[in-house]
């Protein structure tokens, strides 16, 4: 994968100064570093007359503010901060920031250096992965949802420190690592048996597969470039690997995200590269009472179900570029996936797909053409408590074009 380069990056916030852009900045990733299976990530940068405010992502968007918190705000326990307002807004952790600054729990420069901190993760983030990026202008009411900004920062200047960072990552020879994935112990016994005792009780005690490095440079207070040094001969012998994990959401966040899925009707995601057949889905899953959500580029399967998070996958085995097989072996490696429902369809119904799609981790298996019958009936098996009120036996052995339709989930 071709990357954005610093010159590009540089271009680009000269043209907003220049400007005096106010927007967002959207960059864009297909990952290819150690074990991010070649999922898509984004980030997004906030301008104001040219001058950066904030930033978001959903590569650990909450992760990343923990940490950030632990660095600059030692006063402060993460784990109890109140949030308010939703987690669809890119700015609710910066109002969360400026209300505890008006409480005086939180200094102005602390809140300032977070600010900072958090724009410089996310542009050593771009460096490694960016690879494409689009500017998008006259937002202003979308930055008034931020309110007054605590500070107004030199593009250019935080990009420089972002760079001089990435290369000494590089000079490192950990281009390939990820601040953002978590190590694990392969095999405890062979561990135990190839390094010294001092160094398995370290090793044991302190990687658990669900902190990342950068998780745990904070943990133990090292840069991150120099815990992930001292873990790399480990890595290259086998002992340790890396694999990705879940943003780590509050508690308060977590309940309130689960009562909402408790209220709320299953989501159904759709993936095909036919918009008629896109369509022609989502009918019927939507008279039925199901959200439905359809995809018709494969290679935003990964990216649509990080942000969908969908409560069941219709995965079709034919598509440009990637196979089902391949989408399905990926959305088993993400760890938040692995037991959501994934249906596989597909017009060869023989032994050999159905074994083969049993490999990759699929729950079911359905042949084409799809019976809209058959797609209701494979959708409640997962979730019977939706119940077709909508839609009558009339309206589905009517809908021959609807008959005919091919799911395919990612």
């Amino acid at each position: 994968m071709r990357h954005l380069s610093i010159g590009q990056l540089t271009q680009q916030f000269q043209l907003n100064s220049d400007q005096h852009f106010t927007g967002e900045l959207v960059v864009h990733s297909s990952s290819l570093t150690v074990g991010r299976s070649g999922a898509t990530y984004s980030w997004n940068l906030y301008f104001l007359l040219g001058r950066l405010v904030w930033v978001s992502s959903h590569v650990h968007r909450f992760r990343r503010w923990r940490r950030a918190i632990l660095l600059f705000a030692p006063q402060l326990d993460p784990d109890t901060i109140q949030f308010s307002g939703t987690v669809d807004s890119p700015f609710m952790e910066y109002a969360v920031m400026m209300g505890l600054v008006r409480q005086q729990r939180l200094h102005r420069n602390q809140a300032i250096a977070i600010v900072e901190h958090l724009i410089c993760e996310v542009l050593f983030d771009i460096l490694q992965e960016g690879d494409s990026f689009e500017a998008i202008a006259d937002q202003s009411d979308l930055l008034k949802a931020m309110g007054e900004p605590i500070t107004i920062l030199n593009p250019r200047q935080l990009l420089t420190k972002a760079y001089q960072q990435w290369q000494s990552w590089c000079n490192a020879e950990l281009a390939r690592y990820s601040p953002h994935l978590a190590p694990y112990i392969n095999n405890r016994e062979e561990l135990q048996k190839r390094v010294s005792s001092k160094a398995y009780s370290m090793l044991s005690t302190l990687i658990d597969g669900k902190a990342t490095l950068a998780d745990l440079a904070v943990t133990v207070k090292q840069p991150a470039l120099k815990l992930t040094q001292s873990l790399t001969p480990y890595f290259r012998k086998g002992l340790l690997n890396l694999r990705l994990v879940p943003d780590l959401l509050p508690q308060q966040l977590r309940d309130v995200l689960a009562e909402q899925k408790a209220n709320r009707s299953p989501k159904v995601l759709c993936i095909d590269d036919s918009p008629a057949i896109c369509r022609q889905l989502e009918t019927i899953l939507k008279q039925s009472g199901y959200q439905c959500v359809s995809v018709q580029d494969p290679l935003q399967a990964i990216p649509s179900l990080l942000e969908e998070k969908p409560d069941l996958i219709f995965l079709d085995l034919v598509m440009p570029i990637a196979s089902g097989y391949e989408i399905c072996s990926q959305i088993r490696r993400i760890s938040i996936f692995k037991d959501t429902p994934v249906v596989i369809l597909t017009g060869n119904d023989g032994l050999v797909d159905r074994v083969r799609a049993k490999m990759v981790g699929a729950s079911d298996f359905l042949s084409k053409p799809v019976n809209p019958h058959k797609v209701l009936e494979v959708t409640r098996r997962y979730y019977p408590k939706q119940r077709p009120d909508a839609l009558s036996t009339q309206h589905l052995d009517s809908g021959g074009a609807s008959g005919q339709a091919l799911l395919m989930l990612q």
